[in-house]
C-alpha cells in the first residue's frame, strides 16, 4: 500500500439508480473486464500516483469495463470543462474535483449533490 496526500474538495453526484454490487460481481464477463483493465490501470497509476491521474484512469476504467452507462459517461465528459471526474465505483454516481460552483450547477441538472473531502489519515480508533 502506498499513500499520497491529497488536498481537495470533492463533489459527489448521484445521477441514477443504485447498481447492486453483487449483480456486477456475479457476472463473469464484467469480472473478467474489471480484472483485465483494472490490473493494467493500477500498474499505470503506480508509476504516477497523483489525484489527476486517479481521475483520468478511473474514467478510463469506468468506460473500458462497461460499468458506466451512457448518462454517467456524459456527465464525466461534461465535467472536463470545469475539472476532473470519474465514476464512483460501483454505481450511477460521479465524483469530481475542480471548479465547485460550475460542477455543482452541472450536477444538479442530473441528480443529487454532496460535498465531501479527502481523509489523508485513514481509519482510526477513537
Amino acid at each position: 500500500m502506498r499513500k499520497f496526500r491529497v488536498e481537495a474538495d470533492l463533489l459527489l453526484a448521484v445521477i441514477g439508480s443504485e447498481v447492486p454490487t453483487k449483480t456486477v460481481l456475479h457476472d463473469p464477463k464484467k469480472v473478467a473486464a474489471i480484472n483485465h483493465i483494472g490490473g493494467a490501470l493500477v500498474d499505470e497509476f503506480s508509476r504516477d500516483p497523483t489525484l489527476e491521474r486517479l481521475f483520468e484512469l478511473g474514467a478510463r476504467f469506468a468506460e473500458g469495463t462497461g460499468l458506466a452507462d451512457k448518462r454517467v459517461l456524459e456527465v464525466i465528459r461534461a465535467s472536463r470543462m470545469f475539472g476532473r471526474a470519474t465514476m464512483a465505483m460501483l454505481g450511477n454516481s460521479v465524483v469530481a474535483t475542480g471548479n465547485r460552483e460550475q460542477l455543482a450547477t452541472l450536477y444538479l441538472k442530473f441528480g443529487t449533490l454532496q460535498r465531501c473531502g479527502v481523509d489523508n489519515d485513514g481509519a482510526q480508533v477513537l
